[in-house]
């Protein structure tokens, strides 16, 4: 649901460029509509740390009903606003605080979620419980895709433009309501009631696990890359680069992540029985080994082969994502971990998740190769294994001792 909300506003934004920035020329409208959409990244970090802080200071249930609160009336309220057209210069200042609060409200769930259900399933299902959320968050973009396909094929144009832009955003509450009853009736971890709380978990962890935090910030760019090239970019590059049609690129994207939103959950279940580890290190190779022949799928123009593509780095996405929770949890103590998880993932989700696609569009233009960002996977393929290999041996005393 969190997700859902999160990327409708991608999906609208050839509309909201036009409602809230009219004045602009084509291309300046879209950059003004991407920078209220990037606004949201930057809320991440510091979203992350206070739904972290109430998350291990006051409760894991507290924390997670209060940001899907935050969320779902952020998104309704974008069904609300009036264009620029009614209320001049204030309607891309109310569209950019909603931006805002919706990035700030999701930074306390993938995380979080991830926390909370690896403390009720125990320490043989950590890596299933993180799979679970990643898939889910990947259901979400899947539905608000579909959602938004749906739209353009039962609306005209003017149709979306006059009044069924708002619709998506609307449909977030049906989503909303019934999740906060949900949670309501979730019953706190046990590891939550047991563990002496900290005083400041903000704080303890800044001053006792800063280089724990780094190696993690890094680590989880593993995945933060190829799931950005797979959700943000590749439908865009499809389009402006590849000269597919706007329709196909959605469906080829719909079908592609099903398969992800489906098969994250298996990863999760093979990493809590054959090591985490392991099946991280097969998902890094396989970013390395095939990241040229991704590309040159995806570059192809024909359908099947694009398909194709987006199924291998869907495969080696689902090796990474499937234990990347379970790794993360792992290393830090229960007082600090819903803070820890929290803030190391959305920081790093922000820092390459929102620089991806604007350095995939660069190595085109560059070296006028629609294949160049076929060096974006080997980055994270590289990320991860380096440092894997590092944490676990070396850097794992330096970082004992700095704790």
């Amino acid at each position: 649901m969190e997700f859902y909300d999160f990327i409708v506003f991608a999906f609208m934004s050839k509309y909201i460029s036009s409602l809230f920035f009219p004045n602009s020329d084509t291309l300046t409208a879209y950059l003004a509509t991407f920078g209220v959409f990037a606004s949201g990244y930057l809320m991440r970090p510091l979203g992350g740390l206070f739904f972290g802080y109430i998350g291990d200071k006051f409760g894991r249930k507290k924390s997670l009903s209060y940001s899907v609160i935050i969320i779902t009336i952020a998104t309704f309220c974008m069904g609300l606003l009036p264009t620029h057209a009614q209320v001049g210069i204030i309607a891309p200042v109310l569209l950019t605080v909603c931006r805002l609060l919706q990035g700030f409200s999701v930074s306390g769930e993938e995380g979080g979620a991830a926390v909370y259900l690896s403390e009720m399933v125990g320490a043989k299902r950590v890596s299933y419980a993180g799979s679970l959320v990643l898939g889910s968050a990947y259901f979400g973009v899947l539905l608000g895709s579909l959602v938004c396909l749906v739209l353009s094929l039962m609306f005209a144009q003017e149709q979306i433009v006059a009044y069924a832009w708002r619709l998506p955003f609307f449909l977030s509450l049906a989503l909303g309501i019934p999740s906060l009853l949900m949670r309501r009736n979730l019953i706190e971890s046990t590891a939550f009631n047991n563990v002496q709380k900290s005083s400041n978990p903000v704080l303890e962890l800044f001053a006792k696990s800063p280089l724990t935090m780094l190696s993690d910030i890094i680590l989880v760019a593993t995945l933060a890359i190829p799931i950005y090239l797979f959700t943000i970019f590749i439908p865009s590059y499809l389009q402006l680069i590849i000269k597919v049609p706007a329709t196909a690129a959605q469906v080829i994207s719909v079908l592609s992540l099903v398969f992800l939103s489906l098969g994250v959950p298996v990863l999760g279940k093979l990493a809590d029985r054959f090591g985490k580890y392991k099946i991280f290190i097969i998902g890094c190779a396989i970013n390395l080994l095939a990241c040229k022949l991704i590309f040159e799928l995806l570059a192809s123009g024909v359908y099947v082969k694009i398909f194709i593509g987006l199924l291998i780095l869907g495969v080696a996405l689902l090796f990474i994502a499937g234990p990347m929770f379970a790794i993360l949890i792992d290393r830090y103590k229960a007082n600090v971990r819903f803070t820890a998880v929290s803030f190391v993932f959305n920081t790093s989700m922000s820092i390459f998740g929102s620089l991806t696609p604007l350095c995939a569009f660069y190595l085109i233009s560059k070296y006028n190769n629609p294949q160049q960002p076929y060096v974006m996977l080997i980055v994270a393929g590289l990320i991860g294994l380096i440092n894997l290999s590092i944490y676990l041996k070396p850097f794992k005393a330096i970082a004992a001792k700095a704790t």
